[in-house]
């Protein structure tokens, strides 16, 4: 195991990290996808449940973890004072800014994917994560928010963020967001609005809201505290979505060099698939190319569009058994 530490400019927020390393009891990989934590703490601090333990469970679903201890009004190292409740906001985004490019700068060092980066935020963590991938032009290739507080001209004990709906678009990343109803801190109506906003704007959603749980409850296990046995789910369908998105298959970054495409396999990459795509236009020529016209229908399953379209079932069997032939 590889462990960094690096201040970055321009603040010097602190960013660590922990990467697997080349060994021969190990699944070979040259590039392990990612996630950047950013910790809650109103921007007052980086709560640290929220951080290293965060990263831990990622590394051990395997992915190389890193934790941003950005900018707040409580300071975070000799080398980042302490903001201002006025300019907090815009250090700690430049700060979430200047980790994804170090990322993606030095991929090939740290083992990792440049294309398979994750922002997991909590409370402040997840408008920080929220803003950095939908107001700037360094976006991550998905994003997990936590418990998030995202409203139009929000106030966090007086740190004024900026409007995030507004610009909510087909490019906004993949997102998978989870609160919980009795939360008294973050309303969930935050959680639940930002996922009717990115479903509008065509962006790939998946969002739980548990009956149970206060906020800031991190892992819901022991680790962190605040057990909860039913929000503690989050973290591994969170594994299972950015699974999903990033592969070419619903199966871990399985690919279809290992397997014949199915019906199961999600539109864009059937559409990328010269055999495949034939295949479906020779049955159903008007209807090829909403494969990929829409980034809804790019992410789901053959199977799920045939019945969103009511396909004829006839027809739809025909295909299954063709792509059955099909290397």
């Amino acid at each position: 195991m590889k462990y960094i530490e690096t201040a970055l400019e321009p603040n010097g927020a602190l960013l660590t990290g922990f990467c697997y390393e080349p060994s021969v009891t190990l699944p070979e990989s040259a590039a392990k996808p990612a996630v950047l934590v950013f910790p809650g703490g109103a921007y007052m601090h980086c709560v640290d449940k929220e951080a290293d333990p965060i990263a831990m469970a990622y590394l051990a679903n395997g992915f190389n973890a890193f934790v941003l201890r950005y900018c707040t009004t409580g300071g975070i190292t000799p080398g980042c004072p302490k903001k201002t409740e006025e300019e907090v906001f815009d250090c700690a985004l430049a700060d979430a800014v200047s980790a994804m490019r170090y990322l993606r700068e030095n991929a090939e060092s740290l083992r990792i994917d440049p294309e398979r980066i994750a922002t997991v935020g909590f409370s402040a963590g997840a408008n920080l994560s929220a803003s950095l991938n939908i107001l700037t032009g360094e976006k991550a290739n998905a994003m997990i928010l936590g418990y998030g507080a995202y409203e139009n001209d929000l106030n966090i004990r007086n740190v004024r963020t900026r409007p995030l709906y507004p610009d909510i678009d087909e490019n906004t990343p993949p997102a998978f967001l989870f609160a919980t109803q009795p939360d008294a801190t973050v309303p969930c109506e935050n959680t639940l609005n930002m996922a009717l906003a990115l479903h509008k704007a065509g962006v790939p959603v998946e969002c739980h809201l548990f009956v149970s749980g206060d906020h800031g409850l991190a892992l819901a296990t022991h680790t962190t505290g605040d057990e909860n046995p039913d929000a503690a789910q989050w973290l591994d369908m969170s594994v299972r979505f950015l699974g999903h998105i990033w592969s070419k298959e619903n199966l871990l970054w399985g690919g279809l060099d290992k397997k014949s495409p199915t019906l199961d396999t999600r539109c864009d990459i059937l559409a990328a698939h010269p055999e495949a795509k034939a295949v479906i236009a020779r049955e159903f020529p008007d209807k090829v190319a909403m494969l990929t016209a829409n980034p809804f229908f790019s992410y789901i399953s053959f199977r799920r569009f045939a019945m969103m379209m009511q396909l004829d079932p006839e027809k739809v069997a025909g295909i299954e058994a063709e792509l059955k032939t099909l290397r």
